[in-house]
Parts: C-alpha cells; structure tokens; sequence
C-alpha cells in the first residue's frame, strides 16, 4: 500500500464521509505523530516524518483537540531541535 495512501487513512482526511472524531482518536493520533518522530513509521527521512507529523497536528488542531495538537507540536519542535529521529 502506498505510503500516502497510508497516512490519508489514519488521520482521516476524507471530507466525504462524515467523520466523527473523539478523545481516543486525537490521542491514537498523538501516539502515531509521536512513532514517526522517534522513527518507528513508515518513513526513514526524518524531513517525511516531521512533515507527517505536522500533518496530523493540522487535522488535531482543526478537530478541536488542541492539547494534543500542542503535545505533538513540542515533539516536532524537539526532533527539528536535534535535527534527528528522537530516541
């Protein structure tokens, strides 16, 4: 399965169907943003994962799920800091 395709999918980006969105996928959300910034995703470019991450921080923050769209932005602050996927 693509990559894209992939990621489309877990953070639900179809506009479509109608999505209905709670605590438990904000916060499977998080957990996800946080395996592709210590590089346990599908990507090995650390530039793709911080891109996905901000990614899935926009469909947080725009579901409403602010503190974890502020959870996930501290993590991508840190990896862009070390410049490297965060152990």
């Amino acid at each position: 399965m693509p990559y894209f395709i992939l990621l489309s999918s877990v953070i639900n980006l179809s506009y479509e169907s109608e999505l209905s969105y709670s605590k438990e996928w904000a916060n499977s959300q998080l957990r996800f943003g946080i395996k592709l910034l210590k590089g346990q995703g599908c990507s090995q470019d650390i530039e793709r994962a911080i891109s996905d991450a901000v990614s899935i921080r926009w469909a947080l923050a725009n579901a409403g799920y602010w503190w974890q769209a502020k959870r996930l932005d501290n993590w991508i602050n840190l990896t862009r800091k070390k410049g490297d996927f965060l152990d």
